[in-house]
């Protein structure tokens, strides 16, 4: 019996945890999986005669997830690829923040007597307010792409998680 420790990619919830675990759980010859959220890792005991890591790695991906063996890597690149990942995640809350207030002040703007420019006032200028509104709103959903993606695609693994939850909530 072997025992090893995952890294694992791409978990927002607990249901992404449970789908981790189930996948890896189903592969003949092992004995445990344990999935844990917070530090984004998996515990697999395993039978080595039965089972290949390879193949522990391809049903976490088919999964939908990443996954890499733990003495596999190097704590600086793991380091490094948070910190691109946490930038990114910045990046796409400040690109959907810049989007939505104009939005906001289009939508909303005349229920609280905000003054909105010439061109955009009256009824007559729905149809260009519509459309600017539709301009600034896909932007913010192509910022919000990764929950989309991964929220319909666990929809179509019939095992949802809180990114379907919120790719559902913004359709």
């Amino acid at each position: 019996m072997r025992q090893e420790q995952y890294e694992i990619d791409g978990m927002v919830c607990a249901s992404c945890a449970q789908t981790v675990e189930k996948a890896v759980g189903q592969l003949k010859g092992v004995k445990t999986a344990n999935v844990n959220l917070a530090t984004e890792k998996m515990q697999v005991a395993y039978d080595e005669r039965k089972l290949e890591p390879a193949q522990i790695v391809t049903a976490v991906e088919h999964a939908g997830y990443g996954a890499k063996l733990q003495h596999q890597l190097i704590d600086q690149q793991q380091a490094q690829k948070k910190q691109r990942q946490k930038q990114q995640m910045k990046t796409d809350l400040m690109g959907a923040i810049l989007l939505t207030l104009p939005v906001l002040y289009l939508a909303m703007g005349s229920m609280f007597g905000w003054v909105l420019p010439n061109f955009l006032g009256g009824s007559a200028a729905l149809g260009k307010r519509a459309i600017i509104e539709l301009l600034l709103t896909s932007g913010v959903f192509y910022f919000g792409r990764q929950h989309w993606l991964k929220g319909f695609s666990s929809l179509l693994r019939f095992h949802p998680n809180m990114d379907s939850l919120v790719a559902l909530g913004t359709w």
